[in-house]
C-alpha cells in the first residue's frame, strides 16, 4: 500500500469517525431537548392549573353561596329582577367577577 491510499484511507476512517459522533450528539442533545420540553410543559400545566384555581376561586364561592338559596330557586321561576340586582349583582361587583 502506497504512501496516497494511506493518506486517503486514513481521511476516510477519520471522517467516518466524526461522523459517528456527530450522529451520536445529535441524537443526545435531541433526547435532551425532548426530556426539557417535557419538564417545561408539566411546568406550564402545573402554573396555569394553579393560576386557574386561583382566578376561579371567586366564581366557585359564589356558586357555593347560592346554591343552598331556596330564594334563588324562587328567582329562576319569578324573574325578580329587583332581587338579582341586590343579591346577584352586587355580589358579583363587590367580588369583580364582571
Amino acid at each position: 500500500m502506497n504512501l496516497k491510499n494511506k493518506i486517503l484511507l486514513s481521511t476516510a476512517l477519520l471522517i467516518t469517525v466524526f461522523m459517528i459522533i456527530l450522529v451520536f450528539f445529535w441524537r443526545y442533545n435531541t433526547q435532551k431537548l425532548e426530556t426539557v420540553q417535557k419538564i417545561r410543559v408539566s411546568e406550564f400545566q402545573s402554573t396555569f392549573n394553579e393560576v386557574l384555581a386561583l382566578k376561579s376561586n371567586p366564581f366557585k364561592v359564589l356558586n357555593y353561596d347560592y346554591s343552598y338559596w331556596d330564594d334563588l330557586v324562587t328567582f329562576t321561576k319569578n324573574q325578580d329582577k329587583n332581587w338579582a340586582q341586590i343579591n346577584l349583582e352586587e355580589p358579583m361587583s363587590i367580588n369583580k367577577l364582571d
